[in-house]
């Protein structure tokens, strides 16, 4: 029989097992096009030369391809971008794509025993020194005018959404997506302090719901975190309570659910478009920026381990995943010296 190329092969590796749809689709896409680069070739052809050709192309390939560019050839598109000086995928995204490689051609190898080497393996990712955040933190004046401008009405996310999100953010430290998929409950009381409880949906909530349920990035991401005062002064509290009284499923129901199971693909769009609107259109100033401000601004005012349990960060200790984080008094005390 022929030996099956390497689109065949991470098809099969697909359907093997029951695996994260988005992981699927972006591999798809990473395999793709070393198809579309390489001829779809036999993985028995693959040659590590290969590979490497293939991580060069992509670390020359643009970030942001409309679909006209999408559908060029790979070679057209690394010129494109070099003439119109275009950004280009981040080293952390050629990395991606060479780890979608490297399993679909270990499959072929441990699965379908089709090859005998996997020349993946001896190709080496791009430099972890090149791997850089872009993002930046917002400067001082970039927050006011996040905080002074008029919040603009989208379809499928309210104002008032809008409004609670931007002031979670700087306040609680959370991610976008941790907080489009909080629920009533996560926001507690425990010693007399209000805080909210960012875990993945309990087995019994599992158990009773249909369709996506939610989880958390990593195991360091549980966490608890106290409510700032000025969260509290405007009126987090009863908000909650106003949700539970409507017995609402999400704290912020309006947010749709897309196909990978994330509620927030169209407020991060909306959330993009409104800071291009008021002047912020770097780049490198996105949602996440949030977090970025509040690293710069609590540095040096505590330890490390106690701000990556703040920001849910795994710091590489074992002790970190013992108990539930700090006490409640802590985790309040570091808030306050952030912000």
């Amino acid at each position: 029989a022929a030996t099956p190329t390497i689109t065949q092969v991470f098809e099969n590796w697909a359907i093997l097992q029951v695996r994260k749809p988005k992981l699927v689709d972006e591999w798809r896409m990473a395999v793709g096009r070393f198809a579309r680069l390489h001829d779809d070739p036999p993985v028995d052809a693959i040659t590590a030369s290969m590979v490497r050709a293939y991580r060069r192309t992509c670390a020359r390939l643009p970030a942001r391809a409309g679909r006209s560019v999408a559908g060029l050839p790979l070679l057209e598109q690394v010129e494109l971008a070099k003439m119109q000086g275009l950004t280009t995928l981040s080293p952390a995204t050629v990395n991606k794509a060479l780890s979608a490689i490297r399993v679909t051609l270990e499959h072929a190898v441990e699965e379908l025993e089709v090859i005998s080497d996997n020349v993946a393996r001896t190709v080496k990712p791009l430099p972890k020194n090149e791997i850089e955040d872009p993002r930046l933190p917002f400067e001082p004046h970039d927050l006011v005018k996040i905080f002074s401008s008029p919040l603009p009405e989208r379809s499928g996310v309210s104002s008032r959404t809008l409004f609670w999100i931007l002031l979670l953010a700087p306040f609680t430290e959370c991610r976008l997506d941790e907080l489009g998929k909080l629920r009533p409950n996560n926001v507690r009381t425990y010693d007399g302090i209000p805080y909210i409880a960012i875990e993945p949906d309990r087995l019994r909530v599992r158990e009773e719901q249909d369709g996506p349920v939610k989880r958390v990035k990593t195991a360091s991401a549980k966490r608890d975190i106290p409510l700032h005062p000025i969260l509290i002064e405007a009126g987090i509290v009863e908000m909650v309570e106003s949700r539970r009284d409507e017995g609402a499923e999400w704290l912020f129901p309006e947010l749709a659910i897309n196909k990978y199971g994330s509620r927030t693909q169209r407020l991060s769009r909306v959330m993009n478009d409104f800071l291009d609107q008021i002047g912020l259109s770097d780049p490198e100033l996105v949602f996440y920026s949030f977090r970025h401000t509040g690293k710069r601004a609590i540095r040096g005012k505590a330890n490390k381990g106690s701000v990556d349990l703040l920001f849910g960060h795994a710091d590489g200790s074992v002790s970190t995943h013992y108990g539930r984080g700090a006490e409640m008094s802590v985790y309040a005390m570091l808030l306050r010296r952030s912000v």
